[in-house]
């Protein structure tokens, strides 16, 4: 069973109502639902995205898994050079134009694996700042 995100009814059918080419090749694409999705042009195509066309369930779904994938790698990249709160990685995830069911996806996948911890977090900064005020005073 697919998640609710990428459940469609034929009767609720999303149509593409506007395709707007944005920077580094994205494209931002919205449906009559006011759902705005960001792809780049080859995933577009691949997919058969066009104005006033109606998207089918399993082009919705493929949509959804390229975001997630593609979510995922952004925040392991950002992962790869630091730790993050929960809320920073939220917030850089919306910036970059993911939905929300999405971001709460990829999150809990990366809380799942132990990558992202708010309490680590709150305990590495403290140690540290604690280290510096330390070095300070002498």
């Amino acid at each position: 069973m697919w998640p609710v995100w990428v459940q469609k009814r034929k009767a609720n059918a999303m149509i593409v109502i506007e395709i707007e080419k944005k920077e580094r090749g994205k494209y931002r694409i919205v449906t009559d639902e006011d759902i705005t999705i960001y792809l780049y042009y080859k995933e577009l195509k691949a997919l058969a995205l066009e104005i006033n066309r109606e998207i089918t369930e399993a082009n919705w779904a493929k949509a959804m898994s390229i975001l997630l994938a593609r979510g995922k790698k952004r925040v392991f990249h950002l992962l790869a050079r630091q730790d993050y709160t929960r809320y920073y990685i939220t917030k850089k995830l919306r910036k970059d134009g993911y939905r929300d069911c999405l971001i709460e996806e990829i999150i809990t996948y990366f809380e799942d694996k132990g990558f992202i911890d708010d309490l680590r977090f709150v305990e590495k900064y403290y140690a540290y700042y604690k280290e510096q005020k330390k070095s300070a005073c002498y």
